[in-house]
């Protein structure tokens, strides 16, 4: 004899079926004895289901005791956790029917890597759940927002988020990745690194970003609306979504971000010695004719015409010694700032500064090594993500941040338009050699330009290296010949008047 199944929950699979997409569905109930009954499936294997199907009973007794809906986004797995990474569910939706006669259950699960019910799934399941329900029985009410975790709602995320730094943004990329290859769905992920993160900052992004998530965006249209990121890093993760390969392109994103900010930390840092040096002759140059030398040089006055280096003395020390003088120094500090941001955002000084760097013979090769570096880096990782060509070349052009080649960014993207290979397109590139462009010729005449891309950028990163080192073994003569300069004017300044007058007696 078949064994009793309430009359709304007969029909429920195929409802089921049609509201969510899935991959296995499963419509039961708890009897009156409180036993688990398997009203359809599919997916499952019937027979066997309580045998060798991988399923958290306990998960499906905890929604027909509470009374509560059960699903993947909430901030911790329900008990049997453990099923659940044996059999590698990633995502899940159980909601509790109340009929009359005992408990009914709609479930449905998804075990593939980037799987993740949305809110409107989750709210289908639970319309379901009304419709199949008697009248004289209660349901949960309906949530007009989704729901949130309960940590979650005791911190909130701040509004106006501050977008994340650079080396911020590699622990960033790189925790999700690591998330990701592990099995741990991106939400989970994303609600660890908001409540363990390195900084306020840090956790008040992941709050927010795991919050545009609940609310059904992607993770590629979060962090576009968070800011912070370059429209490369936008285009890598949009077509890594479309790909299912975002766990490879997180992590080459990480490096990639990682090795910029590392090329601009080892640059700040051979500055360092140099304005160290500088700001000490400034010192010398004011404290010792303004202090020191102050009594010597008013001697000095009387004497009639001056060598020149005791002249820059004493007006440095006449200069340095007027209230006002300070006054329009500390108000130039202040202010100087200012002005170089402002002239630095002028597009003619950003060229003129670019074409200088590029036209010197010292820091030319630098420039060009680190133009190619970026290039090639930005431009291969973004094909191997499935960027098309046109937006990847766009993006890429746009992340070597040199105004000489964005000036000539709608020109380039014209000639892969028309056809041109990339070495020709690269020719035509102001700022990158010729050794560059010769490589990369090969990668296309071979048909591999993703691997000739890599071998440029490995190639590039290698002549960066030896040029920066190069570069830094010539600021430190510079700069010590600067500061013998400068000492050598004071010490001149001080001692030719004394040498004359000893001359005249």
């Amino acid at each position: 004899m078949k064994p009793y199944q309430p009359e709304p929950l007969t029909k429920a699979l195929k409802q089921l079926r049609a509201l969510v997409k899935g991959e296995r569905y499963l419509v039961a109930w708890f009897n009156p004895a409180q036993q688990l009954e398997v009203v359809a499936a599919h997916g499952f294997d019937v027979e066997k289901f309580f045998v060798s199907e991988a399923l958290s009973i306990s998960l499906l007794q905890d929604a027909a005791c509470s009374g509560e809906s059960r699903w993947s986004d909430q901030e911790v797995l329900p008990d049997g956790s453990l099923t659940f990474m044996l059999a590698g569910i990633k995502s899940y939706i159980c909601v509790p029917v109340k009929l009359p006669q005992g408990v009914g259950i709609l479930y449905v699960d998804d075990r593939k890597a980037v799987a993740r019910f949305n809110f409107t799934d989750y709210n289908n399941v639970l319309n379901l759940a009304r419709r199949l329900i008697a009248p004289t029985a209660t349901l949960p009410a309906r949530p007009t927002a989704r729901p949130t975790p309960v940590k979650a709602q005791a911190e909130t995320a701040p509004t106006g988020t501050k977008p994340l730094p650079i080396a911020q943004q590699v622990s960033f990329f790189r925790s999700l990745a690591t998330f990701i290859q592990a099995g741990i769905p991106l939400l989970h992920g994303l609600y660890s690194l908001g409540e363990q993160g390195e900084t306020p900052r840090f956790k008040a992004f992941c709050r927010e970003l795991h919050g545009l998530l609940l609310r059904g965006n992607a993770l590629s249209a979060g962090c576009q609306k968070l800011g912070g990121f370059s429209p490369m890093v936008q285009h890598m993760l949009l077509c890594a979504e479309k790909s299912g390969q975002l766990a490879i392109v997180l992590s080459h994103l990480a490096e990639y971000l990682e090795e910029s900010y590392s090329r601009r930390q080892r640059l700040a840092q051979a500055m360092v010695y140099p304005a160290i040096v500088l700001l000490v002759c400034l010192g010398m140059a004011i404290v010792l004719p303004t202090y020191v030398l102050r009594d010597q040089l008013r001697s000095y006055g009387a004497m009639g015409p001056l060598p020149w280096p005791t002249q820059a003395l004493v007006w440095m020390g006449n200069v340095s010694s007027s209230p006002w003088s300070w006054a329009g120094a500390v108000t130039g500090v202040l202010l100087l700032p200012l002005v170089i941001q402002s002239l630095a955002r002028q597009p003619r000084v950003q060229a003129w500064i670019h074409r200088a760097l590029l036209g010197n013979p010292i820091t030319g090769r630098l420039y060009r090594s680190r133009q190619e570096v970026a290039l090639a880096t930005a431009l291969q990782l973004q094909l191997h993500a499935g960027v098309s060509l046109l937006d990847a070349l766009n993006s890429s052009l746009h992340a070597c941040n040199s105004p000489l080649i964005e000036a000539k960014a709608s020109e380039l993207l014209d000639m892969v338009r028309q056809g041109e290979t990339l070495a020709k397109v690269f020719r035509a590139t102001p700022g990158l050699g010729r050794p560059f462009c010769q490589m990369l010729q090969a990668g296309e005449e071979s048909g591999h330009v993703v691997s000739a891309l890599q071998w440029v950028a490995r190639s590039a990163k290698l002549d960066f290296d030896l040029s920066l080192d190069t570069a830094l073994r010539l600021v430190e003569p510079l700069v010590m010949v600067l500061m013998g300069l400068v000492v050598g004017v004071i010490t001149l300044g001080s001692l030719l008047p004394s040498l004359t007058m000893l001359d005249k007696l």
